[in-house]
């Protein structure tokens, strides 16, 4: 019965450090400003990683302490780098990525 007590008491506060562990946010196209489905999203050493949905949407939890690079890539954009520290939790970002323009070299 204390067992019940306790988890009923200690409940909605891991769910608060749950969402508090937590980046968000939207990958889009910058000069069309068109969602970017199935955008690559991870943190850069774990295996914390998602995609973002077909409206360009992503989410990560459970986001451990320390400094950390967030990638975002999707082929044909230029991939992107973000620095983090947990103690700026959450996030709510809005990715910008920008077509990867590569020249071929003449024949």
């Amino acid at each position: 019965m204390k067992f019940l007590l306790c988890c009923c008491i200690l409940f909605p506060f891991l769910l608060t450090a749950q969402v508090n562990n937590r980046i968000a946010g939207k990958a889009v196209q910058r000069s069309t400003g068109a969602a970017i489905p199935n955008a690559s999203v991870f943190i850069s050493g774990s295996s914390l990683g998602t995609v973002s949905d077909s409206a360009g949407n992503f989410e990560l939890n459970g986001i451990p302490p320390g400094n950390f690079e967030l990638i975002i890539s999707w082929v044909g954009f230029t991939t992107l780098v973000y620095p983090f520290s947990s103690d700026k939790l959450p996030l709510q970002l809005s990715i910008q990525m920008d077509p990867k323009v590569e020249e071929l070299g003449a024949v």
